[in-house]
């Protein structure tokens, strides 16, 4: 059973299980929100060119397909999307235009160069079956200070492990991306979303949802679900 569609009044807009196909697209969104529209990577990484983005892109390719394959990574189309560059696009209903051999694209361009319909998304998988820590090598190598938080988070969190981490496939899941395309922000899409997958991974079976946040919205959204689900912060910097 699938919970009710938060979006059932605004048929524009299309929840869809994420497939091996849309991992380029996703990956983008992580990176390009994050680098321009993050209130913590955006502000303390705001003198790198684009070439970091790309680089960017390329160590987070492991975990983002980790997640989308795990069959528990969800995203919001807009249905009514128009390609800005539709020979290029459209036949295969989107695609990222990046070039990445071109360090001085702005902002504005490797946006336009997202020509995609996937406007928001929600990455998880499951805990029991995470990912390598080696895979997190390269993501922490690009954003040395995300490594830091990680550290730093793991030791604030005095919870006993028996009684959080998962034993058994299905129990705790992690999310790993909450990301919305500029222009659809504010919309609240990323709130529906969310507590669309709470419910959804509930009725899946799963006890909790694990998260680590570097924005006061998203801890807003997530330290307040909906009744029946209760949230605790283990950690805070």
């Amino acid at each position: 059973m699938t919970p009710p569609n938060p979006f059932a009044s605004e048929p524009r807009f299309e929840i869809r299980k994420l497939e091996p196909q849309h991992i380029p697209w996703a990956n983008a969104i992580i990176t390009h929100t994050n680098r321009y529209q993050s209130p913590a990577w955006a502000v303390l990484y705001h003198d790198r060119n684009a070439q970091t983005l790309y680089n960017f892109y390329h160590s987070t390719e492991v975990i983002v397909g980790h997640c989308i394959n795990s069959g528990y990574s969800y995203g919001l189309f807009d249905t009514q999307y128009a390609f800005k560059n539709p020979a290029a696009s459209a036949p295969t209903n989107g695609a990222l235009l990046w070039d990445f051999s071109s360090p001085d694209a702005t902002r504005e361009e490797l946006e336009d160069q997202m020509d995609f319909p996937l406007v928001a998304i929600a990455l998880a998988h499951d805990l029991f079956h995470t990912f390598d820590k080696d895979a997190m090598t390269p993501l922490f190598q690009e954003l040395p200070l995300l490594g830091r938080m990680f550290t730093i988070l793991d030791g604030l969190d005095t919870r006993d492990p028996a009684s959080w981490k998962p034993t058994a496939p299905g129990q705790v899941a992690q999310r790993n991306g909450t990301n919305t395309v500029r222009g659809y922000e504010g919309k609240g899409l990323a709130k529906r979303m969310a507590i669309w997958h709470m419910r959804l991974m509930a009725e899946l079976g799963f006890r909790g949802i694990q998260i680590e946040t570097a924005n006061p919205a998203i801890d807003k959204l997530w330290l307040n679900p909906p009744e029946p689900f209760r949230a605790e912060l283990d950690g805070d910097l």
